[in-house]
């Protein structure tokens, strides 16, 4: 069993920092989710965070994340993935630093 249970992971993706931050302000006021992790693709100015929580409450904050990162920058992906498999949960910390 991996650190966050049955919780589902929300991967939200940008293309600027500062809106990466917007959104995990407002994801994080919005509901009971955690940032699980942070990461910057070395190659653009794309920023990605993870969001863990129940479904609900991850989705409640993707969509507050949404709304507030969206004025400043475009989203370039935005999911839920309600019950992540190991297969993804290795690949989440894979891909995540740390």
């Amino acid at each position: 069993m991996h650190k966050y249970g049955n919780q589902a992971v929300g991967i939200l993706e940008t293309e600027s920092v500062t809106a990466c931050f917007l959104a995990i302000d407002a994801a994080t006021k919005a509901a009971n989710v955690v940032v699980e992790g942070i990461g910057r693709n070395r190659f653009a100015s794309e920023m990605c965070v993870t969001f863990r929580g129940s479904v609900s409450d991850v989705r409640e904050a993707m969509e507050a994340a949404k709304r507030a990162a969206e004025p400043v920058s475009r989203i370039v992906a935005k999911e839920v993935i309600s019950g992540p498999t190991e297969y993804v949960e290795d690949s989440i910390r894979a891909g995540l630093p740390g």
